[in-house]
């Protein structure tokens, strides 16, 4: 429940990375690659969410 306190565009980056595990398993190059293309700045949104006061938890 705590990821609904997150802002909607960081949460879009959530469901792009649990789609894009449906196409590659392992976070490798492809994994990053299908993401880059999908979602070009997820680097971005996860490091904010990295950076949350939810992610101390």
């Amino acid at each position: 429940m705590e990821l609904a306190k997150e802002p909607v565009y960081c949460l879009e980056s959530i469901l792009v990375h649990d789609l894009t595990h449906q196409l590659e398993r392992h976070h490798n190059e492809h994994f990053t690659g299908l993401f880059d293309q999908h979602l070009p700045q997820w680097r971005a949104l996860h490091d904010e969410l990295n950076g949350s006061v939810l992610a101390e938890f």
